[in-house]
């Protein structure tokens, strides 16, 4: 019996990218925390050793609560303008809005320190402890109100110095910062198109090379074709076995010279010369090898890539049974389920040899790497081509999801 089709679900590579994509993130999460941190910690002595450097003799409870209200503005600020405006409003270049919530925010700061320095006023009066920054900032604030910050230009300069000043250096480091990596993404990104091209070149040119070669190859494909049939007419009354493989011979040259020339063929028609194929290996290999070809399915309502197959059963015979005298099998099942095509070929390989290794560190050789590439381009992410290697036997199952005929017409 054929081999089972065995989907990897989780496989080793796959740990192995997603423990380092994991380490990865968790460093630059690591990093991004300290950086901030080290950042919050510059920025709190600044604004305690600079900025409040004017009152740092004042009453004490003013100049602790003052520096800490600020240092805590400046924290709520930095990041609600800097990671929710400017990736909401300003880079997707919603600049009404952007500046509406400007306003908003510095209407509500203004608010804030008002209230707050009423309360301040309000407890160095009741305790007696004089401030005298408290007491000329309330001056200030209290004969314009809550509209001051947008009708006097004394309130509205105090409420940038005081809650905005630091919060403008940093909103500008981070803005710079931004745009820095705005660009190196925008330079990889087409880094990435211009690889991306230069490979759809370089498969073009690979396939116009595969094409010449092809021609180059075509020695009269009409007079083989009709020399085949005359051989088969002397033939087919001498010798029927000979003649059936002629015939089979001829159909595989048809196929492969001209019905293959379209974009999509019938999965009955790419099956029956698979069968050809086989017919014409089992004849040459007599008793040597078991093969054997197993289907399930309804093959004459769905299309497939001509010549797309062929290429995992070649490779069961270069690789596999043509360098083993005995105990050479090869297994092929097909089945088509709805839309999805499966099939699986599994060989036997030398045993103790050095080729089982090198086959299964290239994954099949040249011509499943190019089967590879043509599913890819042909079939995205509705394929899988699994490769399983043991000493004894080599196995690929081919996962395919197939347009009906009424789709692909």
């Amino acid at each position: 019996m054929a081999k089972q089709q065995r989907l990897p679900w989780v496989t080793l590579p796959d740990l192995m990218a997603f423990q380092t994509t994991f380490l990865q993130s968790r460093r630059m999460g690591w990093k991004r925390v300290v950086l901030h941190l080290v950042m919050w910690g510059l920025a709190f002595a600044f604004i305690r050793y600079f900025l409040f450097k004017q009152i740092v003799k004042d009453a004490g409870w003013a100049t602790s609560i003052n520096y800490t209200v600020v240092f805590c503005q400046t924290v709520v600020l930095y990041y609600l303008i800097g990671h929710v405006f400017f990736y909401q409003y300003l880079y997707r270049k919603q600049y009404l809005r952007f500046i509406s919530s400007l306003l908003l925010i510095y209407f509500l700061t203004s608010v804030t320190n008002y209230l707050l320095f009423e309360r301040f006023f309000d407890y160095q009066v009741a305790t007696k402890q004089t401030s005298a920054y408290v007491t000329r900032i309330w001056g200030i604030l209290q004969p314009n109100g809550f509209p001051g910050a947008f009708t006097n230009i004394r309130v509205a300069s105090w409420v940038f110095g005081y809650s905005f000043f630091m919060v403008v250096i940093l909103l500008g480091a981070k803005a710079v910062k931004d745009v820095i990596g705005f660009q190196n993404r925008a330079v990889q990104l087409e880094k990435e198109k211009f690889e991306l091209e230069r490979g759809k070149i370089l498969l073009e040119n690979e396939n116009l090379s595969l094409e010449l070669n092809f021609l180059k190859s075509q020695i009269n494909p009409h007079f083989l074709l009709n020399t085949l049939n005359s051989i088969y007419v002397r033939v087919v009354d001498v010798d029927e076995q000979a003649a059936d493989q002629i015939l089979r011979l001829s159909d595989l040259m048809r196929y492969g010279l001209y019905e293959s020339n379209t974009e999509y063929i019938l999965l009955e028609r790419e099956l029956e010369y698979i069968q050809n194929y086989l017919a014409l290996e089992s004849a040459r290999k007599g008793d040597n090898v078991t093969i054997r070809f197993d289907q399930a399915g309804d093959f004459s309502q769905h299309y497939i890539a001509p010549l797309l197959l062929i290429s995992l059963v070649e490779n069961a015979f270069k690789h596999g049974v043509n360098k083993i005298r005995s105990d050479a099998f090869v297994y092929i099942n097909a089945q088509l389920t709805d839309d999805l095509f499966l099939f699986w070929v599994t060989n036997a390989v030398p045993v103790n040899t050095p080729h089982v290794e090198s086959q299964s560190k290239k994954q099949g050789g040249v011509g499943l790497q190019n089967t590879r590439k043509r599913l890819e381009m042909l079939y995205p992410k509705k394929h899988e081509l699994h490769i399983e290697t043991t000493p004894t036997e080599f196995c690929v199952t081919l996962t395919l999801q197939l347009a009906p005929r009424l789709k692909a017409a």
